[in-house]
């Protein structure tokens, strides 16, 4: 509308503002609306990545503890083998030691008959 000037009057040029004010927030609504779906999108496919990941990750870890059972076990059978074989060893170590002392009781024995006859050796003659 115009008054009789030709011109229209200060309400309606608001009212035009206000209009286009709207419009041009709409505009910027769908816009902004596109973004945010763009956004979404991408942050869903993320989140599938990071849940194929985590489920990955869940069986490897699950591996990983049956075998660290099967090693525990392994190093245990380890452990009790070591333990014996030192037993052993203590044991050696003692027969050993009553090998040397016979052997050296031997060793005087021989000696002192080799002294008593001369150094020479016993025939049978």
């Amino acid at each position: 509308m115009s008054n009789r000037n030709g011109h229209r009057s200060e309400s309606e040029r608001r009212m035009d503002r206000i209009e286009r004010s709207i419009a041009l927030s709409e505009e910027r609504a769908v816009r902004d609306h596109a973004r945010w779906e763009v956004r979404i999108q991408r942050i869903e496919a993320g989140l599938e990545r990071n849940n194929r990941i985590v489920a990955q990750n869940n069986r490897i870890v699950t591996m990983l503890a049956r075998e660290g059972r099967k090693l525990r076990g392994d190093v245990r059978q380890h452990e009790t083998r070591v333990a014996e074989h030192e037993r052993w060893l203590v044991q050696h170590d003692q027969k050993m030691s009553e090998m040397q002392e016979k052997l050296d009781a031997l060793i005087m024995i021989v000696d002192g008959w080799f002294r008593s006859n001369g150094g020479r050796a016993a025939t049978n003659r």
